[in-house]
Protein backbone atom coordinates (compact mmCIF):
# COMPACT_ATOMS: atom_id res chain seq x y z
CA UNK A 1 0.00 0.00 0.00
CA UNK A 2 1.44 3.43 -0.89
CA UNK A 3 2.59 5.06 2.34
CA UNK A 4 1.37 8.49 1.19
CA UNK A 5 -2.26 7.31 1.06
CA UNK A 6 -3.04 5.65 4.41
CA UNK A 7 -3.27 8.84 6.43
CA UNK A 8 -4.06 9.56 10.03
CA UNK A 9 -7.44 10.92 8.93
CA UNK A 10 -8.35 7.59 7.27
CA UNK A 11 -7.18 5.56 10.25
CA UNK A 12 -9.13 7.70 12.72
CA UNK A 13 -12.21 7.42 10.51
CA UNK A 14 -11.89 3.63 10.55
CA UNK A 15 -11.60 3.55 14.34
CA UNK A 16 -14.54 5.91 14.75
CA UNK A 17 -16.74 3.56 12.70
CA UNK A 18 -16.22 0.83 15.29
CA UNK A 19 -16.75 3.28 18.15
CA UNK A 20 -13.12 3.46 19.18
CA UNK A 21 -11.14 6.70 19.61
CA UNK A 22 -7.54 5.83 20.46
CA UNK A 23 -5.02 8.48 21.33
CA UNK A 24 -1.69 8.65 19.61
CA UNK A 25 -2.90 8.70 15.99
CA UNK A 26 -1.66 11.98 14.53
CA UNK A 27 -4.04 13.41 11.94
CA UNK A 28 -1.08 14.38 9.76
CA UNK A 29 0.54 10.96 10.17
CA UNK A 30 1.09 8.49 7.35
CA UNK A 31 1.29 4.72 7.65
CA UNK A 32 3.20 2.34 5.42
CA UNK A 33 0.49 -0.32 5.29
CA UNK A 34 -1.16 -2.98 7.43
CA UNK A 35 0.46 -6.24 8.58
CA UNK A 36 -1.25 -9.19 10.25
CA UNK A 37 1.83 -11.21 11.22
CA UNK A 38 4.19 -9.82 13.89
CA UNK A 39 7.24 -11.40 12.26
CA UNK A 40 6.56 -9.59 8.97
CA UNK A 41 5.54 -6.10 10.08
CA UNK A 42 7.76 -3.37 8.69
CA UNK A 43 8.79 0.00 10.07
CA UNK A 44 5.89 2.46 9.99
CA UNK A 45 3.13 -0.10 9.39
CA UNK A 46 0.02 -0.85 11.43
CA UNK A 47 0.11 -4.31 13.00
CA UNK A 48 -3.17 -6.13 13.69
CA UNK A 49 -2.12 -9.57 15.00
CA UNK A 50 -5.66 -10.90 15.29
CA UNK A 51 -5.17 -14.68 15.09
CA UNK A 52 -3.62 -15.12 18.52
CA UNK A 53 -4.16 -17.25 21.58
CA UNK A 54 -4.27 -15.33 24.84
CA UNK A 55 -0.78 -16.50 25.73
CA UNK A 56 0.68 -15.12 22.48
CA UNK A 57 -0.64 -11.56 22.69
CA UNK A 58 2.09 -9.96 24.77
CA UNK A 59 4.86 -11.59 22.73
CA UNK A 60 3.23 -10.41 19.48
CA UNK A 61 2.95 -6.84 20.73
CA UNK A 62 6.56 -6.77 21.91
CA UNK A 63 7.71 -8.14 18.55
CA UNK A 64 5.74 -5.42 16.77
CA UNK A 65 7.33 -2.74 18.95
CA UNK A 66 10.77 -4.21 18.37
CA UNK A 67 10.19 -4.05 14.62
CA UNK A 68 9.03 -0.42 14.95
CA UNK A 69 5.40 -0.78 13.98
CA UNK A 70 3.73 2.64 14.00
CA UNK A 71 0.54 1.31 15.61
CA UNK A 72 -0.44 -2.06 17.09
CA UNK A 73 -4.11 -3.03 17.39
CA UNK A 74 -4.53 -6.08 19.62
CA UNK A 75 -6.95 -7.85 21.98
CA UNK A 76 -7.15 -6.62 25.54
CA UNK A 77 -4.90 -7.98 28.24
CA UNK A 78 -1.39 -7.60 26.84
CA UNK A 79 -0.12 -5.63 29.82
CA UNK A 80 2.08 -3.50 27.55
CA UNK A 81 2.06 0.24 28.29
CA UNK A 82 2.93 2.09 25.10
CA UNK A 83 1.07 4.82 23.19
CA UNK A 84 1.46 2.81 19.99
CA UNK A 85 -0.54 -0.10 21.47
CA UNK A 86 -4.33 0.09 21.11
CA UNK A 87 -6.27 -2.64 22.89
CA UNK A 88 -9.77 -3.36 21.58
CA UNK A 89 -12.43 -6.02 22.07
CA UNK A 90 -12.23 -7.29 18.48
CA UNK A 91 -9.19 -6.44 16.32
CA UNK A 92 -10.83 -8.05 13.28
CA UNK A 93 -13.58 -5.40 13.37
CA UNK A 94 -10.89 -2.73 13.16
CA UNK A 95 -9.26 -4.58 10.26
CA UNK A 96 -12.58 -4.67 8.41
CA UNK A 97 -13.25 -1.01 9.15
CA UNK A 98 -9.85 -0.03 7.78
CA UNK A 99 -10.55 -2.12 4.67
CA UNK A 100 -13.92 -0.42 4.12
CA UNK A 101 -12.36 3.03 4.38
CA UNK A 102 -9.53 2.04 2.03
CA UNK A 103 -11.94 0.44 -0.48
CA UNK A 104 -13.69 3.77 -0.94
CA UNK A 105 -10.54 5.19 -2.50
CA UNK A 106 -10.10 2.38 -5.05
CA UNK A 107 -11.60 3.10 -8.46
CA UNK A 108 -10.25 0.08 -10.34
CA UNK A 109 -12.55 -2.86 -11.14
CA UNK A 110 -12.38 -5.77 -8.73
CA UNK A 111 -12.82 -9.34 -9.96
CA UNK A 112 -14.11 -11.73 -7.32
CA UNK A 113 -13.27 -15.44 -7.67
CA UNK A 114 -15.64 -17.62 -5.63
CA UNK A 115 -16.62 -21.29 -5.69
CA UNK A 116 -16.17 -24.58 -3.87
CA UNK A 117 -13.00 -25.73 -5.65
CA UNK A 118 -10.31 -24.31 -7.91
CA UNK A 119 -10.48 -20.74 -6.59
CA UNK A 120 -6.81 -20.25 -5.83
CA UNK A 121 -5.45 -21.73 -9.06
CA UNK A 122 -8.05 -19.91 -11.17
CA UNK A 123 -7.18 -16.67 -9.38
CA UNK A 124 -3.46 -17.21 -9.93
CA UNK A 125 -3.95 -18.00 -13.63
CA UNK A 126 -6.23 -15.01 -14.13
CA UNK A 127 -3.84 -12.67 -12.33
CA UNK A 128 -0.95 -13.87 -14.51
CA UNK A 129 -3.02 -13.33 -17.66
CA UNK A 130 -4.11 -9.83 -16.66
CA UNK A 131 -0.56 -8.86 -15.74
CA UNK A 132 0.29 -9.45 -19.39
CA UNK A 133 -2.01 -6.51 -20.18
CA UNK A 134 -1.83 -4.56 -16.91
CA UNK A 135 1.49 -5.23 -15.20
CA UNK A 136 0.36 -3.79 -11.85
CA UNK A 137 -2.62 -6.12 -11.48
CA UNK A 138 -3.26 -6.79 -7.78
CA UNK A 139 -4.20 -10.26 -6.52
CA UNK A 140 -4.85 -12.11 -3.27
CA UNK A 141 -1.72 -13.65 -1.78
CA UNK A 142 -2.04 -17.43 -1.67
CA UNK A 143 -5.47 -18.39 -0.38
CA UNK A 144 -5.94 -15.55 2.14
CA UNK A 145 -9.65 -15.41 1.31
CA UNK A 146 -11.43 -15.45 4.68
CA UNK A 147 -12.29 -13.39 7.73
CA UNK A 148 -8.80 -11.90 8.05
CA UNK A 149 -7.32 -12.49 4.61
CA UNK A 150 -10.05 -10.76 2.61
CA UNK A 151 -9.88 -7.33 4.29
CA UNK A 152 -6.10 -7.60 4.35
CA UNK A 153 -6.14 -8.24 0.59
CA UNK A 154 -8.07 -5.01 0.10
CA UNK A 155 -5.64 -3.11 2.32
CA UNK A 156 -2.72 -4.45 0.26
CA UNK A 157 -4.24 -3.15 -2.99
CA UNK A 158 -2.69 0.14 -4.18
CA UNK A 159 -5.32 2.79 -4.75
CA UNK A 160 -4.01 3.27 -8.30
CA UNK A 161 -3.85 -0.43 -9.26
CA UNK A 162 -5.50 -1.00 -12.68
CA UNK A 163 -7.47 -4.08 -11.57
CA UNK A 164 -7.79 -6.38 -8.56
CA UNK A 165 -8.34 -10.16 -8.58
CA UNK A 166 -9.55 -11.24 -5.15
CA UNK A 167 -10.41 -14.72 -3.95
CA UNK A 168 -13.46 -15.09 -1.71
CA UNK A 169 -14.06 -18.05 0.59
CA UNK A 170 -17.00 -18.78 2.88
CA UNK A 171 -17.88 -21.41 5.48
CA UNK A 172 -21.28 -20.32 6.81
CA UNK A 173 -24.43 -18.54 5.57
CA UNK A 174 -24.31 -14.75 5.51
CA UNK A 175 -20.58 -14.46 4.91
CA UNK A 176 -20.91 -14.09 1.14
CA UNK A 177 -23.22 -11.09 1.45
CA UNK A 178 -20.98 -9.43 4.05
CA UNK A 179 -17.85 -9.96 1.98
CA UNK A 180 -19.41 -8.80 -1.27
CA UNK A 181 -20.52 -5.62 0.49
CA UNK A 182 -16.87 -5.04 1.41
CA UNK A 183 -15.42 -5.79 -2.03
CA UNK A 184 -18.10 -4.17 -4.23
CA UNK A 185 -16.88 -6.23 -7.21
CA UNK A 186 -17.71 -5.43 -10.82
CA UNK A 187 -16.75 -8.87 -12.20
CA UNK A 188 -17.63 -12.28 -10.72
CA UNK A 189 -16.80 -15.88 -11.47
CA UNK A 190 -17.92 -18.92 -9.48
CA UNK A 191 -15.71 -21.88 -10.37
CA UNK A 192 -17.88 -24.79 -9.16
CA UNK A 193 -20.50 -25.68 -6.59
CA UNK A 194 -19.69 -28.78 -4.54
CA UNK A 195 -19.87 -30.14 -1.00
CA UNK A 196 -17.72 -27.85 1.16
CA UNK A 197 -17.77 -26.61 4.76
CA UNK A 198 -21.01 -28.47 5.41
CA UNK A 199 -20.52 -28.07 9.15
CA UNK A 200 -21.58 -24.47 8.60
CA UNK A 201 -23.28 -24.53 5.20
CA UNK A 202 -25.39 -27.64 5.97
CA UNK A 203 -26.05 -28.99 2.47
CA UNK A 204 -25.26 -28.58 -1.22
CA UNK A 205 -28.37 -26.43 -1.75
CA UNK A 206 -27.11 -23.90 0.80
CA UNK A 207 -23.65 -23.95 -0.77
CA UNK A 208 -25.18 -23.22 -4.19
CA UNK A 209 -27.35 -20.41 -2.86
CA UNK A 210 -24.48 -18.72 -1.02
CA UNK A 211 -21.84 -19.11 -3.76
CA UNK A 212 -24.18 -17.89 -6.51
CA UNK A 213 -24.77 -14.67 -4.58
CA UNK A 214 -21.50 -13.51 -6.12
CA UNK A 215 -23.14 -13.65 -9.57
CA UNK A 216 -26.41 -12.00 -8.58
CA UNK A 217 -24.59 -9.26 -6.65
CA UNK A 218 -22.42 -8.29 -9.61
CA UNK A 219 -25.44 -8.54 -11.93
CA UNK A 220 -27.24 -6.06 -9.68
CA UNK A 221 -24.25 -3.73 -10.04
CA UNK A 222 -24.38 -4.06 -13.85
CA UNK A 223 -21.03 -5.83 -14.02
CA UNK A 224 -19.61 -8.81 -15.90
CA UNK A 225 -20.42 -12.46 -15.08
CA UNK A 226 -18.41 -15.54 -16.05
CA UNK A 227 -20.69 -18.59 -15.84
CA UNK A 228 -19.62 -22.23 -15.79
CA UNK A 229 -22.23 -23.97 -17.95
CA UNK A 230 -20.88 -27.42 -17.03
CA UNK A 231 -22.10 -26.90 -13.46
CA UNK A 232 -25.84 -27.61 -13.10
CA UNK A 233 -26.11 -25.22 -10.15
CA UNK A 234 -24.62 -22.33 -12.14
CA UNK A 235 -25.93 -22.99 -15.67
CA UNK A 236 -29.33 -21.28 -15.08
CA UNK A 237 -27.58 -17.93 -14.66
CA UNK A 238 -26.89 -17.90 -18.41
CA UNK A 239 -30.55 -17.04 -18.98
CA UNK A 240 -30.97 -14.71 -16.01
CA UNK A 241 -30.20 -10.98 -15.96
CA UNK A 242 -30.66 -10.45 -19.74
CA UNK A 243 -29.24 -6.92 -19.65
CA UNK A 244 -25.99 -7.97 -17.98
CA UNK A 245 -22.82 -8.87 -19.88
CA UNK A 246 -21.84 -12.53 -19.49
CA UNK A 247 -19.22 -14.96 -20.69
CA UNK A 248 -20.46 -18.55 -20.64
CA UNK A 249 -17.76 -21.22 -20.58
CA UNK A 250 -17.58 -24.98 -20.38
CA UNK A 251 -16.53 -28.19 -22.08
CA UNK A 252 -20.11 -29.24 -22.84
CA UNK A 253 -21.89 -28.20 -26.06
CA UNK A 254 -22.92 -24.57 -26.20
CA UNK A 255 -26.21 -23.84 -24.41
CA UNK A 256 -28.85 -22.31 -26.65
CA UNK A 257 -29.19 -18.64 -25.76
CA UNK A 258 -32.60 -17.04 -25.61
CA UNK A 259 -33.59 -13.54 -26.68
CA UNK A 260 -36.05 -11.73 -24.45
CA UNK A 261 -37.49 -10.09 -27.59
CA UNK A 262 -36.64 -9.87 -31.26
CA UNK A 263 -35.05 -6.46 -30.69
CA UNK A 264 -33.04 -7.42 -27.61
CA UNK A 265 -29.36 -8.23 -28.22
CA UNK A 266 -27.82 -11.34 -26.73
CA UNK A 267 -25.24 -10.03 -24.27
CA UNK A 268 -23.64 -13.41 -23.59
CA UNK A 269 -20.43 -14.51 -25.26
CA UNK A 270 -19.59 -18.20 -25.27
CA UNK A 271 -16.31 -20.08 -24.92
CA UNK A 272 -16.14 -23.84 -25.37
CA UNK A 273 -13.09 -25.77 -24.23
CA UNK A 274 -11.83 -28.95 -25.83
CA UNK A 275 -8.98 -31.33 -25.09
CA UNK A 276 -6.51 -31.47 -27.97
CA UNK A 277 -4.54 -34.58 -29.05
CA UNK A 278 -1.53 -32.89 -27.47
CA UNK A 279 -2.51 -33.25 -23.81
CA UNK A 280 -0.36 -30.26 -22.86
CA UNK A 281 -2.67 -27.92 -24.81
CA UNK A 282 -6.17 -26.59 -24.17
CA UNK A 283 -8.31 -25.74 -27.18
CA UNK A 284 -10.83 -22.92 -26.84
CA UNK A 285 -13.55 -22.05 -29.34
CA UNK A 286 -14.13 -18.28 -29.23
CA UNK A 287 -17.38 -16.41 -29.92
CA UNK A 288 -16.21 -15.45 -33.42
CA UNK A 289 -15.67 -19.11 -34.31
CA UNK A 290 -11.88 -19.03 -34.04
CA UNK A 291 -10.24 -21.91 -32.17
CA UNK A 292 -7.16 -20.98 -30.17
CA UNK A 293 -4.79 -23.26 -28.30
CA UNK A 294 -3.15 -22.47 -24.96
CA UNK A 295 -0.37 -24.34 -23.19
CA UNK A 296 -1.57 -25.90 -19.94
CA UNK A 297 0.68 -24.67 -17.11
CA UNK A 298 -0.30 -27.82 -15.18
CA UNK A 299 -1.27 -30.82 -17.30
CA UNK A 300 -4.40 -32.00 -15.49
CA UNK A 301 -8.05 -32.09 -16.46
CA UNK A 302 -9.24 -30.03 -13.49
CA UNK A 303 -6.56 -27.42 -14.15
CA UNK A 304 -7.74 -27.23 -17.76
CA UNK A 305 -11.12 -26.28 -16.27
CA UNK A 306 -9.42 -23.65 -14.11
CA UNK A 307 -7.60 -22.23 -17.13
CA UNK A 308 -10.80 -22.05 -19.20
CA UNK A 309 -12.45 -20.19 -16.31
CA UNK A 310 -9.58 -17.68 -16.14
CA UNK A 311 -9.60 -17.20 -19.91
CA UNK A 312 -13.34 -16.51 -19.87
CA UNK A 313 -12.91 -13.59 -17.46
CA UNK A 314 -9.96 -12.25 -19.45
CA UNK A 315 -11.97 -12.36 -22.69
CA UNK A 316 -14.81 -10.53 -20.97
CA UNK A 317 -12.32 -7.82 -19.98
CA UNK A 318 -11.11 -7.45 -23.57
CA UNK A 319 -7.84 -9.38 -23.38
CA UNK A 320 -6.80 -10.96 -26.68
CA UNK A 321 -5.70 -14.57 -27.22
CA UNK A 322 -2.11 -13.46 -27.82
CA UNK A 323 -2.13 -11.43 -24.60
CA UNK A 324 -3.54 -14.42 -22.72
CA UNK A 325 -0.69 -16.62 -23.95
CA UNK A 326 1.87 -13.97 -23.06
CA UNK A 327 0.46 -13.54 -19.57
CA UNK A 328 0.42 -17.29 -18.92
CA UNK A 329 4.18 -17.33 -19.40
CA UNK A 330 4.36 -15.63 -16.01
CA UNK A 331 2.18 -18.17 -14.21
CA UNK A 332 3.89 -20.25 -11.53
CA UNK A 333 1.89 -23.05 -9.87
CA UNK A 334 1.72 -23.04 -6.10
CA UNK A 335 3.66 -25.90 -4.56
CA UNK A 336 0.67 -27.31 -2.64
CA UNK A 337 -1.87 -27.22 -5.51
CA UNK A 338 -1.46 -30.49 -7.41
CA UNK A 339 2.12 -29.60 -8.25
CA UNK A 340 4.24 -32.59 -9.27
CA UNK A 341 7.97 -32.80 -8.60
CA UNK A 342 10.39 -35.53 -9.58
CA UNK A 343 12.72 -36.18 -6.66
CA UNK A 344 16.34 -37.17 -7.08
CA UNK A 345 15.54 -40.74 -6.02
CA UNK A 346 13.20 -41.07 -9.01
CA UNK A 347 9.93 -40.74 -7.08
CA UNK A 348 7.31 -38.31 -8.41
CA UNK A 349 5.68 -36.39 -5.55
CA UNK A 350 2.31 -34.72 -6.14
CA UNK A 351 1.48 -32.21 -3.41
CA UNK A 352 -2.10 -31.02 -2.86
CA UNK A 353 -2.24 -30.49 0.89
CA UNK A 354 -3.86 -27.09 1.26
CA UNK A 355 -7.52 -28.08 1.18
CA UNK A 356 -9.82 -30.97 0.42
CA UNK A 357 -13.45 -31.68 -0.32
CA UNK A 358 -14.96 -34.60 -2.26
CA UNK A 359 -14.76 -32.90 -5.64
CA UNK A 360 -11.16 -31.73 -5.28
CA UNK A 361 -10.17 -35.12 -3.85
CA UNK A 362 -11.57 -36.95 -6.88
CA UNK A 363 -9.88 -34.49 -9.22
CA UNK A 364 -6.50 -35.08 -7.56
CA UNK A 365 -6.91 -38.87 -7.71
CA UNK A 366 -7.84 -38.61 -11.40
CA UNK A 367 -4.75 -36.46 -11.94
CA UNK A 368 -2.50 -39.15 -10.46
CA UNK A 369 -4.11 -41.64 -12.82
CA UNK A 370 -3.74 -39.33 -15.85
CA UNK A 371 -0.13 -38.44 -15.05
CA UNK A 372 1.06 -42.00 -14.62
CA UNK A 373 -0.54 -43.17 -17.86
CA UNK A 374 1.75 -40.94 -19.89
CA UNK A 375 5.00 -42.57 -18.76
CA UNK A 376 6.34 -45.88 -17.56
CA UNK A 377 5.67 -45.43 -13.85
CA UNK A 378 6.16 -47.95 -11.09
CA UNK A 379 3.70 -48.11 -8.20
CA UNK A 380 1.08 -45.48 -7.46
CA UNK A 381 0.53 -44.43 -3.83
CA UNK A 382 -2.33 -42.39 -2.36
CA UNK A 383 -1.62 -40.70 0.99
CA UNK A 384 -4.88 -39.15 2.13
CA UNK A 385 -5.89 -37.23 5.25
CA UNK A 386 -9.37 -36.29 6.43
CA UNK A 387 -11.59 -33.87 4.55
CA UNK A 388 -12.58 -31.64 7.45
CA UNK A 389 -15.59 -29.40 8.12
CA UNK A 390 -18.13 -31.59 6.31
CA UNK A 391 -20.51 -31.90 9.26
CA UNK A 392 -22.75 -34.91 9.66
CA UNK A 393 -22.23 -35.86 6.01
CA UNK A 394 -18.49 -36.39 6.62
CA UNK A 395 -18.47 -40.20 7.01
CA UNK A 396 -20.61 -40.81 3.90
CA UNK A 397 -18.62 -38.31 1.82
CA UNK A 398 -15.39 -40.08 2.74
CA UNK A 399 -16.91 -43.42 1.74
CA UNK A 400 -17.97 -41.84 -1.57
CA UNK A 401 -14.32 -41.65 -2.66
CA UNK A 402 -14.06 -45.43 -2.89
CA UNK A 403 -15.42 -45.84 -6.46
CA UNK A 404 -12.93 -43.30 -7.84
CA UNK A 405 -10.04 -45.11 -6.15
CA UNK A 406 -11.22 -48.55 -7.26
CA UNK A 407 -11.61 -47.40 -10.86
CA UNK A 408 -8.09 -45.95 -10.97
CA UNK A 409 -4.86 -47.87 -11.32
CA UNK A 410 -3.82 -47.37 -7.69
CA UNK A 411 -1.44 -49.80 -6.00
CA UNK A 412 -1.49 -48.64 -2.39
CA UNK A 413 -3.73 -46.39 -0.28
CA UNK A 414 -2.37 -44.99 3.00
CA UNK A 415 -4.90 -43.16 5.17
CA UNK A 416 -4.75 -41.05 8.33
CA UNK A 417 -7.48 -39.34 10.35
CA UNK A 418 -10.67 -40.45 12.07
CA UNK A 419 -12.88 -39.89 9.03
CA UNK A 420 -10.54 -41.72 6.68
CA UNK A 421 -11.29 -44.87 8.66
CA UNK A 422 -14.70 -44.77 6.93
CA UNK A 423 -12.99 -44.83 3.53
CA UNK A 424 -10.74 -47.65 4.75
CA UNK A 425 -13.77 -49.75 5.66
CA UNK A 426 -15.49 -48.99 2.35
CA UNK A 427 -12.44 -49.96 0.30
CA UNK A 428 -12.20 -53.24 2.17
CA UNK A 429 -15.92 -53.84 1.66
CA UNK A 430 -15.46 -53.30 -2.08
CA UNK A 431 -12.41 -55.60 -2.04
CA UNK A 432 -10.03 -52.99 -3.36
CA UNK A 433 -7.33 -55.02 -5.16
CA UNK A 434 -4.38 -52.98 -3.92
CA UNK A 435 -2.97 -52.44 -0.45
CA UNK A 436 -4.94 -50.24 1.94
CA UNK A 437 -4.01 -49.30 5.48
CA UNK A 438 -5.26 -46.78 8.04
CA UNK A 439 -2.64 -45.29 10.37
CA UNK A 440 -3.01 -43.71 13.82
CA UNK A 441 -0.63 -40.85 12.97
CA UNK A 442 1.17 -39.11 10.12
CA UNK A 443 4.47 -40.37 11.47
CA UNK A 444 3.41 -44.01 11.20
CA UNK A 445 2.10 -43.39 7.69
CA UNK A 446 5.42 -41.87 6.61
CA UNK A 447 7.38 -44.79 8.09
CA UNK A 448 5.31 -47.28 6.12
CA UNK A 449 5.47 -45.24 2.91
CA UNK A 450 9.21 -44.55 2.69
CA UNK A 451 9.99 -48.21 3.38
CA UNK A 452 8.19 -49.08 0.13
CA UNK A 453 9.18 -46.25 -2.22
CA UNK A 454 11.35 -46.96 -5.21
CA UNK A 455 12.41 -45.31 -8.48
CA UNK A 456 9.56 -44.45 -10.89
CA UNK A 457 6.93 -44.60 -8.11
CA UNK A 458 4.37 -41.78 -7.85
CA UNK A 459 2.87 -40.45 -4.60
CA UNK A 460 -0.13 -38.16 -4.17
CA UNK A 461 -0.42 -36.40 -0.79
CA UNK A 462 -3.74 -34.70 -0.09
CA UNK A 463 -5.97 -33.68 2.81
CA UNK A 464 -7.53 -30.68 4.50
CA UNK A 465 -5.15 -28.00 5.72
CA UNK A 466 -5.90 -28.87 9.35
CA UNK A 467 -4.57 -32.40 8.79
CA UNK A 468 -1.08 -30.98 8.11
CA UNK A 469 -0.40 -33.35 5.25
CA UNK A 470 2.32 -30.91 4.23
CA UNK A 471 4.38 -32.57 6.96
CA UNK A 472 4.00 -35.87 5.10
CA UNK A 473 5.32 -34.24 1.92
CA UNK A 474 8.15 -32.64 3.87
CA UNK A 475 9.09 -36.05 5.30
CA UNK A 476 9.18 -37.56 1.80
CA UNK A 477 11.44 -34.74 0.61
CA UNK A 478 13.67 -35.27 3.66
CA UNK A 479 13.83 -38.99 2.90
CA UNK A 480 14.92 -38.15 -0.64
CA UNK A 481 17.60 -35.79 0.68
CA UNK A 482 18.92 -38.36 3.15
CA UNK A 483 18.96 -41.05 0.48
CA UNK A 484 20.90 -38.76 -1.83
CA UNK A 485 23.48 -38.06 0.87
CA UNK A 486 23.81 -41.79 1.58
CA UNK A 487 24.45 -42.61 -2.07
CA UNK A 488 26.82 -39.69 -2.64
Amino acid sequence: MPSDCLTGHLVRDAFRRVKCSPEGIPLDGRFGGVAIEPSKVRVGEILIPSLLDSGERTAAVREGLRRQAALIVCPRGTGVDDRRVVEVDDPVRVLWSLARVWRQGIEAPIVVVAGSTGKTTTKEMLAAILKGRWSRTHATLGNWNGEVGLPWSILRMPSDAPVGVLELGIDRPGQMRERLDLLEPSVAIVTHVAEEHLAGLSDIETVAREESLALSDVARRGGLLAINTDDPWLRPFVHQFPDVRKVAFGFSPRPRLQRMSSAAPIRTRQLVGCYLPDVTQLGVSFPDGAVESFALPIVARHHAENLLAAISVAVGLGVSADEIREGLNGFRPMVDRTASTELSCGVTLIRDECNANPRSMRAAIDYLDELTRERDYGRRFLCLGDMLDLGRAGPDLHRSLAPTICEGDIDSVLLVGDLMSCLHQELERRRFPGDVCHFPSRERLVEALVSQLGPRDAVLVKGSCGMRMDLVSAAIVEFDRDLGALLA
